[in-house]
């Protein structure tokens, strides 16, 4: 049976059926049939039905770690674009990808939460329930998210606010809020020339000349 086949087998397991011990020995049987590399590739050609009951299945197939992660992260990659489409996720979503990557520490999912939070899809009064992911990165993208709450709201950035900006080289961020004249007099100062040769010096010279622009008024 080819690979296509295979596939359309597991898809049809999973029209209607419940999970029990029956389902999971159809669905090991029918995955006997694919290399370890077709199986790290399944996660893109399963339909949703099948996709989540593969997942809610994983611990108890024999897939391999990089197929269990693939499967993982398509799974809630669809689940993020179905909840809630353009809004805010609901903080369940967010608690269980927290605690999936609690159980897996699957990198794939650290990224998928690094993008909902570049797009604003988390909600600044969920970004508590992310401190389960002990990551720098997303604690620099959750810095971020509430920075661009606060200049949507016309809130005026502190010091302390454009220092860790600056740290974090968030330099589209720094000039939106310059833009809009939501930087406090005292932050402006923290803007300085940048050396040539110096590591983001185009991004700096921007940024530099909007302050001085404002400091000169």
């Amino acid at each position: 049976m080819c690979y296509q086949e295979t596939v359309i087998e597991i898809n049809n397991l999973f029209e209607d059926s419940t999970l029990d011990s029956e389902i999971v020995k159809k669905v090991k049987k029918t995955l006997l049939k694919l290399s370890n590399v077709e199986l790290a590739q399944i996660h893109s050609d399963l339909n949703f039905n099948a996709l989540e009951g593969v997942y809610q299945l994983l611990n108890n197939l024999n897939f391999t770690s990089e197929a269990k992660e693939h499967i993982t992260y398509r799974y809630y990659l669809i689940l993020s674009q179905q909840v809630e489409q353009l809004g805010h996720l609901n903080n369940q979503f967010l608690y269980n990808i927290v605690n999936e990557y609690q159980q897996t520490s699957f990198l794939s999912l650290e990224s998928l939460v690094v993008t909902l939070l570049k797009e604003d899809r988390i909600s600044t009064d969920d970004l508590n329930i992310l401190e389960g992911i002990k990551s720098t990165v997303i604690l620099k993208e959750a810095f971020s998210s509430v920075i661009r709450e606060k200049i949507k709201k016309n809130e005026v950035l502190c010091d302390n606010d454009v220092k860790q900006l600056l740290n974090y080289d968030k330099y589209k961020i720094l000039e939106d809020a310059l833009d809009k004249n939501l930087v406090e007099r005292s932050g402006l100062q923290l803007f300085r020339s940048p050396d040539n040769g110096e590591r983001n010096k185009k991004h700096k010279d921007i940024l530099f000349l909007k302050a001085k622009k404002l400091l000169d008024i």
